[in-house]
């Protein structure tokens, strides 16, 4: 069975289940930086990735985790949700430095 998607998605992905329990303090928030640095720079270097994609990760990212909010929500897992919603707010204040770091990383 074959699927093409985004590819951003799998990176986008990835490193939203390390920030999950790690974007509480300004510390870990710089933490989560470095690690999407680093995972976008090891990705870029085997698969480049093309303008529209590096512009779409914040887009993915924020659209991830919308995903969870409403499936949480659904399945009436409430502090799941709020985790998930608060994960949204947290990468809408922070998309600046997070295009800043996907688009320094290629």
């Amino acid at each position: 069975m074959s699927q093409v998607n985004a590819r951003c998605f799998d990176l986008a992905y990835f490193t939203l289940g390390w920030l999950i329990n790690h974007f509480n303090t300004q510390e870990e928030g710089a933490q989560w930086l470095k690690l999407l640095a680093a995972a976008v720079s090891g990705y870029h270097g085997k698969l480049p990735l093309t303008e529209a994609e590096k512009q779409a990760m914040i887009w993915m990212m924020l659209n991830i985790e919308l995903l969870f909010v409403s499936y949480f929500t659904q399945k009436e897992m409430t502090e799941a949700a709020e985790n998930a919603a608060a994960m949204v707010i947290w990468l809408w204040n922070h998309q600046k430095e997070i295009n800043a770091v996907v688009f320094a990383s290629v």
